[in-house]
């Protein structure tokens, strides 16, 4: 499952998928399933991770990491989908008060802790409203100690570029571009992520 997510993150959208899938059909536990959701939903497959969220909300209707992160993020990820950030946005507003903590998952496999805010970024950046975004995207990357291993670090770099970019910010789009390559120099060759960000950054006037 947590192959699944990394694999996901970088933009081999099969091997998370299938990764994912694997996962499901040796355990269907809390942690597993909403990881496995995750890594659905950033390969791009959120209707499969739909159902996951929908036993997730049944089974654990006290459990505060699902009802205050876990399911928040799966609805914002399928709302994003959907082209429907304000949605998302108000989809998040329920892990406001806990942005800062750590759910149940992060202690086991050091991800899923700080979704929420680079969810966020992402829905106000769609909505245009760029500096808002950089906020909530420097807020994940700025406490290392929170964000910890958690492969979505590379990710907001690359988001995070983007949002400067389209604020017009070209001098800070290009630093976080950079932050980026440093952080991915020994990557496997022709990453669809980094290929992207090389593109991205080309483009810049």
């Amino acid at each position: 499952m947590s192959e699944a997510v990394w694999e996901a993150v970088w933009g081999r959208t099969d091997a998370a998928r299938a990764r994912a899938r694997f996962a499901l059909g040796l355990a269907t536990g809390r942690d597993v399933q909403f990881g496995a959701a995750v890594a659905l939903a950033l390969s791009g497959d959120s209707r499969s991770a739909q159902p996951l969220a929908g036993d997730l909300a049944a089974r654990f209707p006290e459990d505060t990491s699902v009802q205050t992160n876990y399911l928040p993020v799966l609805s914002a990820f399928r709302s994003l989908a959907a082209n429907e950030p304000a949605r998302a946005l108000e989809a998040l507003e329920a892990n406001r008060p806990y942005e800062g903590a750590t759910p149940a998952i992060t202690f086991n496999w050091f991800f899923g802790g700080r979704y929420p805010l680079y969810l966020r970024g992402v829905a106000l950046a769609s909505l245009g409203r760029q500096r808002e975004a950089v906020e909530e995207l420097r807020k994940l990357l700025d406490r290392r100690g929170l964000l910890l291993a958690d492969p979505l670090g590379a990710l907001a770099r690359v988001q995070l570029a983007r949002a400067y970019a389209a604020s017009g910010d070209l001098a800070q789009a290009r630093a976080s571009y950079q932050s980026f390559f440093d952080l991915a120099k020994d990557a496997d060759p022709g990453l669809p992520l980094v290929e992207q960000a090389r593109a991205e950054l080309a483009r810049l006037p």
